[in-house]
């Protein structure tokens, strides 16, 4: 397991041409950029480089119109930032 915490997307999707892991988990609300914006910007990443990462939103809050615009957007799954780190941990292990 290894964990590569970025908060920014600009550097984020700087990280991912180099670092690939199997699962990103991403908050929709980053200081810089969004997690929708990464997911567009990881998928032209993965169609350059053949490679694909489950995509795990985080968002803080989130209503039956926001997981719909999050699943649609490309992400695989979502889960509430407040989860247990268990379930967490089950769901990402569940994508892999």
């Amino acid at each position: 397991f290894v964990s590569n915490e970025r908060t920014d997307m600009p550097i984020i999707v700087e990280v991912l041409k180099e670092f690939k892991p199997d699962v990103i988990s991403s908050d929709i609300s980053l200081p810089v950029g969004n997690g929708y914006v990464l997911i567009k910007k990881n998928c032209s990443l993965d169609e350059v480089n053949g490679f694909y990462q489950k995509v795990i939103a985080m968002p803080a809050h989130a209503d039956l119109e926001d997981r719909v615009r999050i699943l649609a957007s490309g992400f695989d799954e979502d889960i509430f930032k407040s989860v247990a780190w268990l379930e967490l941990s089950k769901l990402i292990k569940s994508t892999i």
